[in-house]
């Protein structure tokens, strides 16, 4: 390996895989173990097909779209917290599929660094 030639082999960081069928609350608790803000998904046949990050999840059902809208003027006494446990319950039990992106591209591990980071930008 040469400074010019790193594969991604070589950084990427080893990371368990949501499962099909699993729900929102083991994705979290994965995330949590392993430090991370997001993880590939697998398919139904093993495959990974895609991603969930955890700012899809709490974008998509902790955060309505009115105050994404409204957040310039937005301010800190702000209490959103009404029914705030039964929301996490029912959010936890939701299956993980809703929030699985599926990439522009697939990369195997031996593409150099550079390219990945190409690619990252050009569909950012």
């Amino acid at each position: 390996m040469t400074a010019e030639n790193i594969d991604i082999h070589d950084i990427v960081m080893k990371t368990p895989t949501v499962q099909a069928g699993d729900n929102v609350k083991k994705f979290f608790e994965l995330c949590s173990q392993a430090n991370v803000p997001a993880l590939p998904y697998r398919d139904k046949n093993g495959l990974v097909q895609g991603f969930i990050t955890l700012k899809r999840v709490m974008g998509k059902d902790c955060l309505p779209n009115y105050l994404v809208e409204l957040a310039g003027i937005l301010h800190n006494e702000m209490n959103c917290t009404t029914q705030a446990m039964e929301k996490i319950h029912k959010l936890f039990k939701k299956p993980v599929e809703e929030y699985v992106e599926f990439p522009f591209q697939f990369v195997d591990s031996q593409t150099i660094l550079i390219r990945v980071v190409a690619l990252m930008e050009q569909h950012d």
